[in-house]
């Protein structure tokens, strides 16, 4: 039987990939990255090891590995990850502990199952459903944060995909409560939302339904549900600009047994940071109804403790 999971959940280009590439180097681990990804339905392993020899985790900002995304997965005849489905990218995105998500759950515990060493989940698609997968799979959370005015001018820098995500990801869960209120707001101001049929939400430049101005808000919006229900007792929140502190990888070594040497660590590459705050009416009223459903979190933790000035009077 391997020891409990260890369990990363990050929102995307936060750095994650670095920290768990690096975790997967220094110990003897199962690295089940993004198990969640949309991707993982349509290619088989074998196309992977191919767009790795090509450098294509490279072309992604991420670090090159003697590993790839899926090297440490079981794959059937066919090279495909089992039990895995498109749809696990974006719903059901928010999860109590106690709900049912029966496909989803046997998924994640096949992987657990199967593992010949602990795993090491890299989550960037659960920040919604973290407390569902820790009571599911057991094991140590630790939520990777990033300021979100460096990490939206990410978003910027990569094109439509990751505003589409966050906007496909409310659209499909306009009734889960947490989101609800913002999926609201984008019908009221944009009423063609609501028509949209499965190809649309499916396309990669969903996100031009909406303003720019928008987008950034929606990002925005979900950093602060994501880091909301992460201040619960037992996690680990860290920034990702402070993983080169000795401090700070001590806390994570101590925290999941793993060991953690980041001394290469750099600091994230930062374009212009958009312009980020909780001022506009409407989406503070969606944040405060949002954060509401989630139910009332514990302190800001100390690893998001340079954020207390953003999100005054929403995040004690």
């Amino acid at each position: 039987m391997t020891a409990a999971p260890v369990l990363i959940q990050t929102m995307w280009r936060t750095g994650g990939t670095y920290l768990t590439f690096r975790l997967r180097e220094s110990n003897p681990v199962s690295l089940f990255y993004e198990p969640l990804h949309e991707d993982f339905s349509r290619h088989p392993r074998s196309r992977w090891e191919s767009w790795a020899a090509k450098g294509m985790q490279r072309e992604l900002g991420h670090p090159e590995a003697a590993f790839h995304y899926l090297t440490d997965y079981p794959v059937d005849a066919e090279g495909m990850v089992p039990g895995h489905r498109e749809s696990f990218a974006w719903q059901p995105f928010v999860l109590a502990p106690d709900e049912p998500a029966p496909e989803l759950a046997a998924y994640l515990t096949a992987l657990v199952r199967t593992a010949p060493r602990r795993p090491l989940f890299k989550f960037c698609r659960a920040t919604l459903r973290n407390g569902w997968v820790e009571a599911l799979l057991g094991g140590t959370t630790l939520y990777l944060l990033r300021d979100p005015a460096e990490m939206i001018a990410a978003y910027q820098a990569r094109g439509d995909y990751f505003f589409s995500g966050l906007l496909r990801i409310v659209l499909l869960n306009a009734e889960a409560p947490p989101l609800a209120p913002a999926a609201a707001l984008l019908d009221a101001r944009y009423p063609g939302l609501a028509d949209l049929d499965a190809a649309a939400l499916r396309d990669t430049a969903l996100c031009q339904a909406i303003a720019m101005a928008d987008r950034i808000a929606l990002a925005a919006h979900l950093w602060l549900l994501s880091l909301a229900a992460h201040c619960r007792p037992g996690v680990l929140v860290v920034d990702a600009a402070d993983l080169a502190e000795p401090s700070v990888q001590q806390a994570i070594a101590a925290a999941t047994g793993l060991a953690c040497d980041l001394t290469d660590a750099r600091p994230l590459s930062t374009r212009d940071p958009v312009a980020v705050d909780f001022h506009d009416p409407a989406w503070r009223d969606a944040a405060m109804r949002g954060l509401a459903a989630l139910g009332a979190p514990a302190p800001l933790p100390e690893g998001a403790a340079r954020y207390a000035r953003l999100v005054e009077g929403l995040l004690a």
